[in-house]
């Protein structure tokens, strides 16, 4: 119980970090790159590969547990998803 009051106050400081990793890559990820539509497959395809290590259905790779570790402190996936929507919005008004 008090490791839980302890680790109250602190809690916020998950979301800080996820929007800062999102406000610092994602802008870099589409402004480097010139074809944007690789962009775009390259993020699809880390979430799916997320995925598929969250349901354990790649236990053949090697370091997967590591790989996961990383991953989890490296929360970008849920900001993303909601910035591959608006771009399909904004793709779909423009025609």
């Amino acid at each position: 119980m008090l490791f839980w009051i302890d680790t109250l106050c602190f809690a916020y400081i998950w979301a800080i970090g996820t929007e800062e990793q999102f406000y610092l890559i994602w802008p870099v990820l589409l402004k480097f790159t010139k074809n944007k539509v690789r962009t775009i497959v390259f993020v699809i395809f880390y979430l799916t590969f997320k995925f598929l290590l969250y349901t354990d259905f790649l236990n053949l790779i090697p370091f997967k547990n590591l790989i996961l570790e990383f991953w989890l402190s490296f929360n970008i996936d849920c900001m993303a998803i909601g910035a591959l929507f608006l771009i399909y919005y904004l793709v779909s008004q423009s025609y």
